[in-house]
């Protein structure tokens, strides 16, 4: 059974950060390895697209840090959220599906609705 929330230290077993890795192997191993990984398609040996689809903020979040997003660089519109980040020497283009609803169930549930 895959885990539903990845630690970091369960991606780096699974994923060497290591400069040889392309974008086709870090897409497999992805793939196969964590819920929540809706797509992985490598665009070119050094761009990966990859869709989640989180079932909390803080996976988000560690899908950010994972990828080392930027702090505060990630675009949310609507339902979905996007950033770009790296691992190793691949580009990754991240989409979090779903992540626009999980923003708004914190800001009500921390009393930010009427």
């Amino acid at each position: 059974m895959r885990p539903s929330s990845p630690t970091s230290a369960q991606l780096q077993q699974r994923v060497p950060n290591s400069p040889a890795n392309s974008a086709e192997f870090l897409a497999r191993k992805v793939s196969e390895s964590f819920d929540g990984v809706v797509s992985a398609e490598p665009t070119n040996a050094k761009t990966l697209r990859l869709e989640v689809r989180p079932d909390s903020l803080g996976v988000w979040d560690w899908w950010l840090d994972r990828f080392h997003v930027p702090v505060g660089t990630a675009t949310y519109r609507g339902s979905c959220a996007t950033a770009k980040g790296s691992f190793g020497r691949v580009t990754v283009l991240l989409t979090g599906l779903g992540v626009g609803e999980l923003v708004a169930a914190e800001f009500r549930n921390n009393g930010g609705a009427s």
